[in-house]
């Protein structure tokens, strides 16, 4: 059995910086968004709808970083069972 010490602050830590992380993701989506069409009240031609596909590019680059993100956290939340009982055996 491993003599490493597992903590469940450090697994929830570990959450909370992926979380923060995504949210602030999402945040700059809604911003660029928001810039896109802004752009777009006086700049509406061919070049205007290729910087919406480049844009639609950079926002699902982020998304798939969140698909990530939330995979990530549900694999922590599965390991912390382990972990529970893992600690539960050693004291």
């Amino acid at each position: 059995m491993s003599k490493a010490s597992v903590s469940i602050a450090a697994l929830e830590q570990m959450k909370a910086k992926m979380n923060k992380f995504k949210d602030a993701q999402n945040t700059i989506i809604g911003s660029l968004m928001r810039d896109y069409i802004a752009a777009g009240d006086e700049w509406d031609d061919a070049k205007y709808t290729e910087l919406g596909t480049v844009l639609d590019g950079v926002i699902n680059a982020m998304k798939r970083t969140e698909e990530t993100i939330n995979s990530a956290n549900s694999k922590i939340d599965r390991l912390r069972g382990h972990v529970d009982d893992y600690n539960s055996t050693r004291f």
